[in-house]
C-alpha cells in the first residue's frame, strides 16, 4: 500500500516540475515572464517535492520495519526451534544417564555380591548391546571365574586339612626357618609350635646330617623349587631319635619362585628301630 501511494504522486511531481520547465522556455525575455505564474508553478513544485520526500521517507520506514517484523519473527521461530531442541536433547541424555546410572549401580551390587562369596545369582543385562551389556558381560565371567576358584579353593583346603589332621606338617621359609607345624608334628617331636616357631629347621637335625652333601643338596633343590622326598633321621626333644617318611613340597607363587615349603612326613620310627 506505502509503496502505491508512492507511486500515485510521483505523476503529479512531474508534471509541477514540466509546468515550470515550460515557463522558462516560453520566457524570451525577463520582461515576457509571468512572476506570478513562475512562483505559483515553484510552490506547486516544492509541495510535490515534499510531499514525494514525505511519501518516500514514510514507505521506506515502512518497509524497513516490516523487514525487521520479519526479521525479529525468524530470530524467535529460530530460538524457539533451538531451545526446543536443547530440551529435547537435555531430556534424553538425562533419561539414558539415569538408564546408565541404574544398570552401574546393578553391575556393583552384583560385584559385592561376588566379592562376599555369593555366586548363586544371574547376571540381568548381559543381552543388552550397550555399555551396560558390556560391563553386565564381564560381571557375568567374573561371576563364573570366581565360582571355580571358590571351588578350588575348598577342595584345596579340604584336602589340606584332611592331610594335617593325619599327617605330620611343618611349614618353613625359604631361609630354613620354621613357619608353623600342626599339633602332629610337635607331638611327635615332643615340641610346642612356640618353642620351635622362627628357629631353623636344622635344629631337628644332627650334627653328622647338617654338615652332610646330601643335607645341603637337599636344600640347594628345594630353593630352586624342586621336590624332595625320602626317609630321614631327626632328632627330636631330649635327644630322641625320629625317622621320617617325609616329603618336601615347595610352594611356587605367582611369579614363579617358590615362596615356602611344605614338609609332609608319616613317622615311620617304629619301623626303623
Amino acid at each position: 500500500e506505502q509503496i502505491g501511494a508512492f507511486v500515485d504522486i510521483a505523476p503529479h511531481f512531474v508534471s509541477e516540475a514540466e509546468a515550470v520547465a515550460t515557463a522558462f522556455e516560453t520566457a524570451t525575455t525577463p520582461q515576457s515572464v509571468s512572476i506570478s505564474s513562475f512562483m505559483d508553478a515553484t510552490k506547486a513544485q516544492a509541495q510535490a517535492s515534499q510531499a514525494l520526500w514525505h511519501s518516500g521517507a514514510t514507505t521506506l520506514t515502512a518497509m524497513l520495519d516490516d523487514h525487521a517484523a520479519g526479521l525479529r519473527s525468524a530470530l524467535f521461530t529460530t530460538l524457539a526451534v533451538i531451545l526446543a531442541a536443547v530440551v529435547v536433547a537435555l531430556a534424553a541424555s538425562i533419561f539414558f544417564s539415569l538408564q546408565i546410572t541404574r544398570g552401574v549401580g546393578r553391575m556393583i551390587g552384583y560385584m559385592h555380591r561376588i566379592t562376599a562369596g555369593d555366586y548363586e545369582f544371574e547376571v540381568d543385562g548381559a543381552d543388552r548391546k550397550d555399555e551396560i551389556g558390556t560391563i553386565a558381560g564381564a560381571v557375568s565371567v567374573f561371576r563364573e571365574n570366581g565360582r571355580q576358584v571358590a571351588e578350588l579353593t575348598a577342595n584345596y583346603k579340604g584336602q589340606a586339612d584332611a592331610i594335617r589332621l593325619s599327617q605330620s606338617v611343618l611349614e618353613l621359609a625359604m631361609d630354613g626357618t620354621v613357619v608353623d607345624a600342626n599339633e602332629i608334628f610337635c607331638r611327635i617331636f615332643g615340641y610346642t609350635v612356640d618353642e620351635i616357631r622362627g628357629k631353623p629347621a636344622a635344629m631337628f637335625a644332627d650334627a653328622a646330617a647338617r654338615e652332610s652333601a646330601e643335607y645341603k643338596l637337599m636344600w640347594e633343590n628345594l630353593q630352586r623349587g624342586e621336590h624332595v622326598t625320602g626317609q630321614y633321621k631327626r632328632i627330636g626333644k631330649g635327644g630322641r631319635e625320629v625317622w621320617l617318611e617325609v616329603s618336601f613340597n615347595p610352594i611356587i607363587g605367582l611369579d614363579g619362585k617358590p615362596f615356602k615349603i611344605v614338609q609332609i612326613a608319616t613317622d615311620v620310627t617304629a619301623q626303623r628301630l
